[in-house]
């Protein structure tokens, strides 16, 4: 009997143990801007995650724009951001690298390119879902939407939005799947080793898409852009090196004819065109016609693309797989939403009335479609609705004509 009775107590402290640690493994916040959530802001959620976990934390939040200065610190680890979707969950803020330093008693002190980022993730484990991430200081100074300075990140059908310096993957391994990133001058810079897999990039103004900060011979990161479309309104060249081992790739892309024909940019002495490693493999589109570029940039072969899939560039030494980092379930339910929210933002063009530039018919954000004659018209910047809206309905029918019949 007493042997049966301690049997039956270990059973029941086992179960315990497990259920205890199958609540432990996930607990989820909620924000939401209309009070209907635990918390009216992201950083008061983020600050009642846990530190220093080893379990994730999901922070939901809900539709609405959040301006706000987010900050994951570094003892926040394992945090996940999870909107519904990006059009309508925007965290934001507006600071730019000249902004005065509100950690400063001396007014003159500036926060720099680093510390305009609205947000900063420094907590290892991070990822967002369907979520917005802007700077709206303006496009005359370099002012960050998101900078990453922690290791295995990840951004799934995301946006980032601004004009110079928008996106800063500043070290540690991040994977963008399916995100947008949209700026102006150096729009994507850092030395992070980031992998952008099916993005959106969107050039506004010419200037340069990246500026890879790899400072020293063999530097373990780099940025890698697989399948991914570009689209721009002015002439742009792909890359222009912050530090004179920059590394980047453009892998089976399609290039919009804003890409300068030479391609890339070499930035300071001629030193630079041996040391800086500039490639691309098997791109299409207006843009990637090969016949001009600069001598010292790359045409990858089969062989020599294969370092940089997404598996291979990633892994490290702790084998990490960002296509496998989340359930089965979990990505299920944002390719349903992604799918559900393109389908709605769905317009009648593929090619813009205003630039002429391709576009993809289902990622146009909201803030370039404007409804005309019962139909939704897409645009491949900001800057085109305006330009439209001045139009007559003549001036309107004939661009729009002109559009739909384009290939």
């Amino acid at each position: 009997m007493i042997r049966r009775t301690s049997i039956l107590f270990i059973l029941i402290g086992v179960v315990l143990f497990v259920v205890s640690g199958a609540i432990a493994e996930e607990q989820t916040l909620t924000v939401a801007a209309d009070g209907s959530g635990q918390y009216t802001s992201v950083q008061a959620a983020v600050n009642a995650a846990p530190a220093k976990s080893k379990e994730r934390t999901i922070i939901v939040i809900k539709p609405g724009t959040y301006k706000e200065r987010i900050t994951v610190s570094k003892d926040k680890t394992f945090i996940t951001f999870r909107g519904s979707d990006a059009n309508t969950t925007i965290l934001t803020y507006d600071l730019n690298s000249d902004s005065p330093d509100p950690k400063s008693s001396d007014s003159k002190k500036t926060v720099g390119t680093g510390g305009s980022s609205s947000t900063t993730i420094s907590g290892h484990d991070f990822t967002a879902e369907n979520i917005t991430f802007e700077n709206t200081s303006g496009k005359n100074k370099q002012a960050v939407a998101l900078r990453g300075q922690a290791d295995r990140l990840i951004f799934r059908n995301c946006r980032f939005l601004g004009w110079q310096d928008t996106l800063y993957p500043y070290d540690g391994r991040q994977y963008f799947y399916r995100c947008t990133i949209e700026g102006s001058t150096n729009f994507i810079l850092g030395a992070a080793k980031a992998y952008f897999d099916d993005c959106v990039i969107r050039n506004r103004g010419g200037g340069c898409i990246t500026s890879q900060s790899a400072d020293v011979m063999n530097a373990d990161n780099a940025f890698v852009f697989h399948r991914c479309r570009l689209y721009g309104d002015a002439p742009t060249y792909l890359g222009k090196p912050w530090r004179p081992y920059a590394r980047v790739v453009f892998d089976r892309c399609w290039m919009g004819n804003h890409i300068r024909p030479e391609g890339w940019d070499k930035g300071g002495g001629s030193e630079n065109e041996r040391t800086i490693f500039f490639a691309e493999y098997k791109c299409e589109g207006p843009g990637a016609d090969s016949s001009g570029r600069v001598s010292w940039s790359h045409q990858l072969t089969d062989e020599e693309i294969r370092p940089y899939s997404a598996e291979n560039f990633l892994k490290g030494p702790d084998k990490w797989n960002p296509a496998v980092a989340t359930s089965p379930a979990v990505e299920a339910a944002v390719e349903e939403k992604t799918a559900e929210a393109q389908a709605a933002r769905k317009v009648v063009n593929s090619v813009c009335p205003i630039e002429g530039t391709k576009i993809d018919p289902t990622n146009v954000p909201d803030s370039q479609i404007r409804e005309y004659k019962g139909k939704k018209v897409g645009f491949c910047c900001t800057m085109c609705p305006t330009v439209w809206d001045k139009l007559s309905d003549e001036e309107k029918d004939a661009k729009l004509q002109a559009a739909l019949a384009a290939p």
